[in-house]
This record gives C-alpha cells, structure tokens and sequence, in this order.
C-alpha cells in the first residue's frame, strides 16, 4: 500500500471506482486481479486496446510477483483507459 493509503481507502475505491478501474492484489507470487466483465470499458473492449493494456500490466505484474519481486500484500488499481482522468482516493497505474 502506498503511504497514507488505508485498507479502508482502498475498499471504498473498489465500491466507488470498481466499474472504471481493477484492483490488483499480490498474494505471494499470485496476483489476483478484477472481474473484467465489471470494468465498463473492458466488458465492451473486444480485444482492443484497453484490454490489451489490461492484460499486459497483468502478465507484467506476474512475472514480477513469480520471482518474488514484489510484496506480499501489495494492492493497486489498473486504468484500463488511456488516460487517468478522476481524482480518486487510491493510485492508479493508467497507459499515460
């Protein structure tokens, strides 16, 4: 978690943001990311781009958590969409 990012922060990002954005969790050198039939834009995406973005960040993600380069416990949220265009209550990686 980023500093100053609670448990709490991160819960009412999923319940407010959860349509726009994935949250990723590393468990160990899992990674367990979002539902992507819940994202809005991914549900609709068809293999374009926004999926593809997804799906990379979550390979990327895995190959890291797989050679143990990254903390147990580590949650972040994922823009499927080009930019990041909202103030929200957690970081989000977005393409730009």
């Amino acid at each position: 978690r980023a500093k100053g990012v609670s448990r709490s922060d991160l819960r009412r990002m999923e319940l407010e943001w959860g349509h726009v954005y994935c949250r990723f969790l590393v468990r160990g050198e899992e990674v367990e990311t979002c539902d992507m039939h819940r994202v809005e834009i991914l549900a609709t995406d068809g293999d374009g781009e926004a999926e593809g973005q997804y799906r990379a960040l979550g390979r990327a993600t895995r190959i890291l958590a797989a050679n143990g380069l990254l903390p147990d416990g580590l949650e972040f949220f994922v823009s499927p969409h080009l930019y990041d265009f909202a103030e929200t209550p957690a970081p989000v990686f977005a393409k730009a």
